[in-house]
């Protein structure tokens, strides 16, 4: 009878045992699971903050900010509102301080790029017309015109070159950007004076974009 009772005992132990193991198994998978969820968490957290405050490049790849000359306009009518020359020695400030305006114009926090849609905002309006149109597209809105000591090669969102349906590529020295008092990331078009490899020159070429152009614009106000 005694031994009927050990027997008894031992396979509940066992039972015991073995209900215990897989608790003890069950808590160190929780808590697995629960640290690995607040490390995801810790983690999408720092991304979140680097993406609200790292700022995206959203300047076309082409427009490189070494001009050589800048000039803003009020309207296409006007003769000029203030002109800064690079190799002018005196003009320095004034060149560092509207690069730096042009750069800004074309950042924004990466999170707010990608939910607006700024990032993929590149529309290319190839017309041929000749480039003395776009006085008539710039008569009531104000401007930078842009010019550059050498040719530069327009291209893509991507930066690869840009090639026309028949295989042309282009080539330019001088972009007008249109611009805007209110601070805010709004289309923003360029018109770029181009010169295709096939031979014809001083065709238009626009590229819509998105930017704060504001910025450009208080430079200019504060420096003329």
């Amino acid at each position: 009878m005694a031994e009927e009772t050990q027997e008894i005992l031992s396979e509940e132990d066992e039972y015991a045992k073995v209900e215990t193991e897989k608790l003890l198994r069950k808590k160190k998978k929780q808590r697995i699971w629960t640290i690995a969820s607040l490390v995801c968490a810790f983690a999408l957290a720092v991304v979140i903050i680097v993406l609200s405050v790292v700022p995206a490049n959203l300047r076309p790849a082409c427009v490189e900010a070494n001009f050589q000359t800048i000039e803003f306009f009020t309207n296409s009518q006007s003769d000029g509102n203030g002109k800064i020359d690079k190799s002018d020695e005196n003009m320095n400030a004034n060149y560092d301080k509207f690069v730096k305006a042009f750069n800004d114009s074309f950042a924004q926090p990466y999170i707010a790029a990608i939910f607006s849609g700024t990032m993929s905002q590149y529309k290319i309006d190839e017309t041929f017309s000749d480039f003395s149109t776009a006085k008539n597209a710039l008569k009531t809105q104000a401007y930078v015109v842009l010019k550059y000591a050498e040719d530069k090669t327009f291209t893509n969102k991507n930066g690869d070159i840009y090639k026309t349906i028949a295989g042309s590529t282009l080539t330019f020295r001088e972009v007008y950007l249109t611009i805007n008092s209110q601070a805010e990331f709004a289309d923003v078009t360029l018109y770029f004076n181009m010169s295709y490899s096939t031979g014809a020159t001083a065709k238009l070429v626009k590229l819509t974009v998105k930017a704060d152009t504001s910025k450009i614009y208080k430079a200019f106000e504060d420096l003329f």
